[in-house]
């Protein structure tokens, strides 16, 4: 009977992967003394923000998650929290988040044989169009992790936060991610043997090792700013396939080392018919729209920009800027208040030498420009392209 439970149970787990589409799946067998009442994944993003997905159970022993693929194509890592049964411990200190004592979850993390040596990891993740990542893990045993930090103002260490991390054995290490999680755990470049050049040449080796590997791309994604020069980064950069550059994370380091110096030159307003400055507020960001009355893609992301605009106006000023000439201004000019466009409207007149030095080809196209008037081409094709325009803005990358 019990058995007929099971299977049911997860049955409607792939009924529900199904029917949702694209949902990927985490599957956790967990044996030996530790019993958990919740356990949740987490999804951790470049942005720092972390996304909870509580886990399902019929037995406490085997459990399942199902994460939304939107979700999978914009997360760094994942890791695992619970709270266990039966836990009669006292509140711990954790001001880390309110200031108020509250009993954090466990921390999970692996141990696993490799080459002879065991290792301790953290994080799985998907590789490429993997669907299902499934786990067997026997508890080990806990630790408790203390942080502490020397406080000025009492002249004394105190305690910050502390909690249980508890360790599970997996005998054989089937996802990828995990496995170089292990053999890397804190990721090469912050070694100090070796030197800054030995870890960049090792760095080297081991992408063209793997390819299509997904630690080593989100891991570079959220270090970028560690290489001595955009060169290092290209150069990491062109060693992972063409899928890997063109996914989420590869766009993110592309757009780092892609960036180029820009001036505020002035072009004349479609409206006012007066010359102005192309970034009006150089506090925040601005996106350059590249577009033409005559353009019929650029009419279809109208919509689009003025969501981004309704969403991100306190940080970011848009402007467009039309390449029509004298004779299609009027139609240009008829367009933005058929569409009631709320930002900026600039003429590039037939600007040759601005085209070409801001390699402006095919429109609709964009430029971001930061605060540090450091611009980059982006693309804003799809829900990924957005994000990856709304983590810069928002992170002030």
């Amino acid at each position: 009977m019990y058995n007929m439970k099971k299977c049911f149970f997860f049955f409607l787990l792939l009924v529900s992967t199904f029917c949702l589409g694209q949902d990927r799946k985490v599957e956790l067998e967990i044996s030996g003394a530790k019993k958990y009442k919740e356990l949740y994944i987490r999804s951790n993003q470049l942005n720092n923000v972390i996304i909870k997905f509580s886990g399902k159970t019929l037995d406490g022993t085997n459990w399942a998650f199902i994460i939304p693929d939107s979700i999978v194509k914009k997360t760094r890592d994942f890791d695992f929290s619970g709270l266990p049964e039966n836990d009669k411990r006292n509140d711990f200190l954790d001001v880390s988040q309110s200031g108020n004592k509250k009993k954090p979850e466990n921390q999970i993390e692996f141990l696993g044989a490799i080459q002879g040596d065991t290792l301790r990891g953290f994080y799985i993740n998907f590789e490429k169009d993997e669907q299902l990542i499934q786990l067997k893990m026997k508890y080990d045993h806990t630790d408790l992790f203390v942080n502490k930090q020397y406080d000025e103002s009492l002249k004394k260490t105190v305690i910050i936060e502390e909690y249980d991390e508890d360790y599970f054995l997996i005998d054989s290490i089937s996802n990828q991610y995990l496995k170089e999680n292990m053999a890397d755990l804190f990721f090469g470049f912050f070694r100090s043997e070796g030197g800054y050049e030995g870890n960049l040449a090792d760095m080297v080796s081991k992408i063209k090792k793997n390819p299509n590997s997904m630690y080593y791309l989100t891991r570079l994604a959220a270090t970028t700013n560690f290489y001595r020069t955009k060169s290092d980064l290209e150069k990491l950069y062109h060693l992972f396939s063409d899928e890997m550059q063109h996914s989420y994370f590869g766009q993110i380091i592309y757009n780092n080392f892609s960036t180029f110096d820009i001036a505020n030159i002035s072009l004349t307003n479609c409206d006012t018919k007066k010359e102005e400055r192309i970034v009006e507020n150089p506090d925040k960001y601005t996106l350059l729209i590249f577009s033409a009355s005559w353009c019929g893609p650029c009419r279809k992301k109208i919509p689009m920009l003025k969501k981004i605009y309704k969403e991100m106006s306190k940080t970011l000023d848009m402007v467009y800027i039309t390449i029509d000439d004298e004779k299609m201004l009027p139609q240009w000019e008829k367009l933005m208040r058929t569409e009631n466009i709320p930002w900026r409207s600039l003429s590039l007149n037939n600007n040759k030498e601005l085209k070409d030095a801001w390699n402006i080809g095919a429109i609709p196209d964009y430029i971001l420009i930061n605060p540090d008037w450091k611009a980059r081409k982006i693309s804003l094709n799809d829900e990924n392209d957005i994000n990856i325009l709304y983590s810069f803005v928002l992170n002030r990358k």
